[in-house]
C-alpha cells in the first residue's frame, strides 16, 4: 500500500486502513513488515555483484550496506512503535543501542570480506542476513508501544534461524496485565520458535 493509508491509533496500539475504516490484522501487519525488507535484497544483490566485479570498492560497499541497514532498522522500528510522532528520546536511544551494535557486526564482515575466501554468493548472502535482522527493530518498536520488554524478539539472533525469523509478538492488554503471544508466520520454524510458540502463549506481564 501506498505510504499513507494507514493511520496509527494510540489508544488501542492497531494501525487502521484509511480506505475502508478496518483495522489491521496482526498477519497483515507482519507480512508487511517482512515484505518492506525482502524489497531490499535485490539492491544487495547489485551492490554485491558491483563489488564482486571491481566496479566498487570494499570501503563504498560497506558504506552503502550501512545506509541501507540504517534506512531498514529506522523504518521498521517507526512502524512497530506507531510512526514518526511517537517517538521519545528513550526510543531514538534504544535505536542507538541497536545500531551500534549492528555496525560493528558489519565491521568484521567487511574485514572478513577483505582477508578473502567468501564467494559473491556468500557475501549478498550474509549482507541479506543484516537487512533481515531489522524485523527486531520492528518487534522492539511494538512492544515498546505497550512500555513493555519481552524475553527475545524475531531475527534478534538469539534464535538457532537467527535474522531469518519470521515470528511476531500479538500483544493484548487485560485490566491487571499484559498477555504477549509469540506467533508462527507460515514459514519454515526452528525449536526454539516452536518452543517459544508453546511457552510464550501468553507470556504474561502484570502490571
Amino acid at each position: 500500500m501506498a505510504k499513507g493509508d494507514f493511520a496509527w491509533v494510540r489508544s488501542i496500539k492497531r494501525y487502521r486502513d484509511l480506505r475502508t475504516g478496518r483495522f489491521i490484522s496482526a498477519t497483515t501487519v507482519q507480512n508487511l513488515r517482512d515484505s518492506y525488507l525482502d524489497t531490499q535484497f535485490t539492491t544487495v544483490e547489485d551492490l554485491t555483484a558491483q563489488l564482486a566485479d571491481g566496479d566498487r570498492t570494499l570501503r563504498s560497499w560497506e558504506d552503502e550496506i550501512w545506509h541501507r541497514i540504517k534506512i531498514a532498522f529506522n523504518a521498521e522500528f517507526m512502524a512497530g512503535r506507531g510512526g514518526r510522532n511517537a517517538l521519545t528520546q528513550a526510543d531514538k536511544a534504544a535505536m542507538g543501542r541497536m545500531l551500534k551494535t549492528q555496525r560493528q557486526f558489519l565491521r568484521g564482515f567487511a574485514e572478513e570480506i577483505r582477508d578473502g575466501g567468501l564467494s559473491e554468493r556468500q557475501i549478498a548472502y550474509r549482507a541479506k542476513l543484516y537487512i533481515n535482522a531489522a524485523r527486531q527493530a520492528f518487534e522492539r518498536g511494538k512492544a515498546r508501544s505497550w512500555g513493555l520488554r519481552l524475553p527475545a524478539y524475531p531475527a534478534d539472533g538469539s534464535s538457532e534461524c537467527k535474522t531469518n525469523d519470521r515470528c511476531f509478538w500479538v500483544i493484548e492488554e487485560k485490566p491487571d496485565r499484559y498477555n504477549a503471544y509469540w506467533r508462527l508466520s507460515v514459514a519454515e520454524h526452528c525449536s526454539t520458535c516452536l518452543d517459544r510458540g508453546v511457552r510464550w502463549s501468553p507470556y504474561v506481564v502484570y502490571k
